[in-house]
C-alpha cells in the first residue's frame, strides 16, 4: 500500500482538461519545478497562492500500489519527467477547500508557496 504520511514540503495543485492533479516536491528540487512553472504561465495558466496546507504524497513504488481499476496519466510532458526522475510525486488532498491568500506573478513566488493553477479565464 502507498505511504500516505509523507508530507510535501511544497504543493501545487493544478486545474485543467486532465482534471485535478496535485503535485508535491521538497524545496532542494524547486529548480526542477521551475521550468514547469514558467512554461504554464507562458501557455496562460494563472496561479494562486493559499494558504500552506501540507498534502500527503501518495508514494508508488509498484504497479499494485495503484490499486484496481485505476491509472496514473501525467499528460503534461515536463511533469511526467519530473515524476519519472523522482523530482515531484502525486499528493492527495482530503480537503476540498482552500484558503486563497492572493495572485501569484513570478514563477519563483509560484514555487515558494502552495498554489493552485487553472487557465485563465477568456471573454467572447
Amino acid at each position: 500500500m502507498p505511504d500516505l504520511n509523507v508530507r510535501s514540503r511544497r504543493v501545487m495543485q493544478v486545474l485543467d482538461q486532465q482534471g485535478h492533479t496535485s503535485f508535491g516536491w521538497d524545496a532542494e528540487d524547486d529548480q526542477w519545478v521551475l521550468p514547469m512553472i514558467r512554461r504554464k504561465m507562458d501557455e496562460g495558466y494563472v496561479f494562486w497562492i493559499v494558504q500552506r496546507r501540507p498534502l500527503r504524497e501518495v508514494q508508488l513504488t509498484r504497479v499494485e500500489d495503484i490499486g484496481e481499476n485505476r491509472h496514473v496519466i501525467i499528460r503534461d510532458e515536463v511533469a511526467r519527467t519530473l515524476f519519472e526522475q523522482g523530482r515531484i510525486g502525486l499528493a492527495q488532498d482530503d480537503e476540498v477547500e482552500v484558503e486563497t491568500l492572493r495572485r501569484a506573478h513570478t514563477p519563483e513566488e509560484v514555487v515558494a508557496n502552495d498554489t493552485v493553477a487553472h487557465r485563465g479565464l477568456r471573454g467572447g
